[in-house]
């Protein structure tokens, strides 16, 4: 008679077990095994280090924050933020309306220069503007 564990249909077999054994092999899967205290601090005053503008940067705008926001809340910024992200949506469109066509006839079509298309497609990238 089948059981929990022994679904209808299907042969009984091995169980893994639940305990120690299959704990111990995910985390050796996941690399689990600590790095050496000495690289872990060197790692962190790097981070550390690199996150220091950005925390000052905190600071000083939580300190002065009705400064900051009449700074940052003008027309003009305002307006370069628009046409940033008005040129961002542009870009984007524009790469899509080239790439989709370009990439569907890569794959999809027998045209000539079947194989000239790929690194021709890549020239934009490469070549400086």
């Amino acid at each position: 008679m089948a059981t929990a564990a022994e679904p209808v249909g299907l042969p009984p077999g091995p169980v893994a077990p639940l305990g120690r054994a299959g704990g111990r092999r995910a985390s050796r899967l996941l690399g689990a095994k600590r790095p050496p205290a000495a690289l872990l601090a060197l790692g962190l005053a790097v981070a550390l280090a690199a996150a220091l503008p950005a925390l000052y940067l905190l600071v000083v705008v939580v300190g002065e924050s009705a400064v900051a926001a009449d700074a940052v809340l003008t027309a003009r910024s305002l307006g370069l933020v628009a046409r940033t992200l008005g040129l961002a949506a542009a870009v984007s469109a524009t790469a899509v309306a080239i790439a989709v066509p370009l990439a569907w006839l890569t794959v999809r079509s027998d045209l000539p220069g079947r194989r000239a298309r790929p690194p021709l497609a890549t020239l934009p990238r490469v070549i400086p503007s």
